[in-house]
């Protein structure tokens, strides 16, 4: 049940970043620029829309190998697994939303910004590490 859960978590993340991410191109000039500490790199937006769409389809086909084999094994790790990728989703759903900031021509104060990316990177972080502290639990519960 709790597989159902997380796999319905992340499918609605993934249609989430999709959403998200073909409203924001919609309104992307035709050439992006991206920042890079002082450093500007400009990118055509159908590059950018094929690079987002790509990096997509890589992490979230992880998903479909891990259950593959990992369902039947551990559903505890499937189910995590499902939790990781839909936090991934979120923290590309926060890179999406910086590309558009900055693209936008608006004044905006960009110190926010750099804190949404720190806590989804944070998430990112603390979710990988509980399935150690899972792991961990699990075998002290047992002894």
């Amino acid at each position: 049940m709790v597989q159902r859960v997380f796999k319905a978590v992340w499918f609605l993340s993934l249609l989430t970043t999709l959403g998200v991410f073909m409203y924001i191109y919609a309104s992307l000039p035709a050439e992006v620029m991206v920042k890079n500490e002082g450093e500007i790199i400009v990118l055509s937006r159908e590059a950018t829309f094929y690079m987002v769409l790509t990096t997509l389809a890589v992490i979230n086909v992880f998903v479909f190998v891990v259950s593959r084999f990992y369902t039947q094994i551990n559903v505890a790790f499937s189910s995590w697994f499902y939790g990781l990728i839909a936090v991934v989703n979120l923290f590309i759903i926060s890179v999406i939303g910086y590309l558009y900031v900055i693209n936008s021509g608006e004044h905006y104060d960009y110190s926010n910004l750099g804190t949404q990316l720190t806590i989804t990177v944070g998430l990112v972080v603390v979710w990988i590490l509980s399935w150690p502290v899972y792991l961990f639990l699990q075998k002290n519960k047992a002894q």
